[in-house]
């Protein structure tokens, strides 16, 4: 069906279904949008667009006609409700058997089955599009897209080619053989082309997340390796120790630590007849212990030893206490955490994500499964995803943007915060007050307006500002248009969609060479078929390919 005739319903319109109903209508598409509560400015753009906007109860079957549902090609569910949006999809197919199914839902398992259930369906979250580009924003890479296929995540991101870069003097077939992520042809020219990657030159590309992280031009880290792990787990140890134990206390045994040290010195230089530094050391830890074997004794060398000697050892009485009470501070605050069930804030390099709504919650989870320590902190500690949360991940309850709550948090030790709440002027305070505690921090903030978040951006206002609904609308959008769209996002030219599925009938017996020059293949590791550049595809496979619609001209 070409571009002229296509007709899409748009379900509601937020912040996604308009986002949705500007893209499909700079594409050529008609738009029939439906919504019950609609702003006036989106009503005048969607019409100055050429679309039609109509106020009405999507569930109601009158209203799905008066949008035109029986000639449409694509519907598009996006209300905030799963439930609204399954009965609406429900309705749709009733109307048409052939129509693609665009949905807006949280939950993974329903949308999951709703894609096996509907046929030509595609059914994720706003939140599940979101996650991976805010998380791994926040850890310094530039992710276009993030979606899952089957268990593993795959993301779309782009490289900037340096100079000494191993990428440098590759091709497009070099760099999937070598490093095992799929080129996306149009992201980066002379790759496209068939010619050498040279520095200056960037680069797009798709690959499960481990094989996209492995790249030489990919910036930050997102695990440790096993010793660093272990070290990092011996040093949170004593520092929690320290941090749990109180000041008087940290003061009183800094103090004797120092005593100690100088006594070692005085033992070697005033013992008559003179010790050895090894003997002085050993005589000081038998002092301070009050083991007092006698081989080594103060007593033949004069008043003075005598008198340190002695108070010395009074002292070393109260050092031992002091290191007891250190002790006894960590065990029981190590008991009684794990008896809350509470696990303790880390000292430094975790991510700090402040809001636990669908968006803050998924990111917590993509940050884990990477491998990051993270600190969630929510204003509301009984909150649905705070309460599951708090149970096993360091959680901070409070207003993030007062200091106090942020320092519980460990801000100040932190490699970088993400503010994502529903408030855009809270996520601003946020991420400043954060950068006034640590300056050095990456701050990520969500923003619901997508202009907004570029003036945050050039402003430097925050490192990176994240709408969610303009990262989320070109997937409904390619869902509409595409049988077996993974995900969509914008490019110069218009809408690129990465789609999945079983290798089509009339692609069989063929190289991927061969198709290369009807449709981009991409490749992007386990579970997919690994092909050669010149021999034919096994009939049984599954493949990603790269789909384009240009901008209305």
């Amino acid at each position: 069906m070409s571009a002229e005739r296509e007709h899409v319903v748009v379900c509601g319109l937020g912040h996604v279904g308009y986002r949705v109903s500007r893209l499909l209508l700079r594409l050529g598409v008609k738009v029939a949008a439906l919504g019950l509560e609609i702003r006036a400015d989106r009503v005048r753009v969607i019409a100055q667009g050429g679309g039609e906007v109509l106020r009405g109860d999507a569930r109601d079957d009158a209203e799905l006609a008066r949008a035109g549902i029986e000639r449409a090609s694509a519907l598009v569910a996006v209300t905030d409700s799963d439930l609204v949006n399954l009965e609406v999809a429900l309705d749709a197919r009733r109307a048409s058997a052939a129509l693609r199914l665009a949905l807006r839902v949280f939950d993974r398992d329903l949308a999951r089955t709703l894609e096996q259930s509907f046929g030509r369906a595609r059914a994720v979250g706003v939140s599940a599009l979101s996650a991976p580009v805010v998380a791994f924003g926040a850890l310094g890479h530039e992710i276009t897209a993030g979606f899952s296929l089957g268990d593993a995540e795959v993301l779309v991101g782009h490289l900037d080619v340096t100079e000494g870069s191993p990428l440098a003097g590759l091709d497009a077939s070099e760099v999937r053989e070598r490093f095992g992520v799929g080129v996306i042809a149009g992201g980066a020219p002379r790759a496209a082309e068939g010619q050498k990657l040279a520095p200056g030159d960037r680069l797009a590309v798709v690959a499960e997340r481990a094989a996209y992280l492995r790249l030489p031009e990919s910036r930050g880290s997102t695990e440790q390796a096993p010793r660093a792990r272990a070290e990092a787990g011996v040093r949170k140890s004593f520092a929690t120790a320290w941090a749990n134990s109180p000041r008087p206390l940290r003061r009183a045994f800094g103090l004797l630590l120092a005593l100690t040290a100088v006594s070692v010195v005085v033992f070697r230089i005033g013992v008559d007849p003179p010790i050895s530094l090894v003997e002085a050391l050993y005589f000081t830890a038998t002092t301070v212990t009050t083991t007092g074997y006698g081989d080594i004794t103060p007593r033949t060398s004069g008043p003075l030893m005598m008198i340190y000697g002695s108070l010395f050892m009074l002292l070393g009485s109260v050092t031992m206490a002091v290191l007891y009470s250190f002790a006894t501070s960590f065990v029981v605050s190590e008991q009684l955490r794990k008896e809350l069930g509470r696990p303790p804030i880390p000292k430094g390099g975790h991510v700090v994500v402040v809001g636990l709504g669908n968006v803050g919650y998924r990111t917590v989870d993509t940050l884990r499964s990477a491998g990051r320590e993270v600190v969630a902190v929510d204003v509301d500690p009984d909150g649905e995803f705070s309460t599951a949360l708090r149970e096993n991940r360091p959680f901070v309850a409070g207003d993030a943007r007062l200091a106090a709550t942020l320092q519980r948090a460990e801000v100040a030790s932190a490699a970088a915060i993400i503010a994502a709440t529903g408030d855009d002027a809270a996520n601003l305070a946020i991420t400043l007050t954060a950068r006034r505690l640590a300056p050095k921090i990456r701050t990520v903030a969500r923003v619901f307006d997508a202009d907004f978040a570029a003036k945050l951006e050039a402003g430097r206002l925050v490192d990176l500002a994240v709408s969610t609904s303009r990262l989320a609308a070109p997937t409904f959008a390619a869902a509409a248009l595409f049988d077996d769209a993974a995900v969509g996002f914008v490019e110069d030219g218009g809408l690129t969609a990465l789609c999945f599925g079983d290798l089509p009938e009339a692609w069989r017996g063929r190289s991927p060479a061969e198709l290369d020059q009807e449709v981009p293949l991409v490749e992007a590791g386990k579970g997919l078929v690994a092909w050669e550049p010149s021999k034919p595809l096994p009939a049984a496979c599954r493949v990603l390919w790269l789909e384009r619609r240009p901008w209305k001209s």
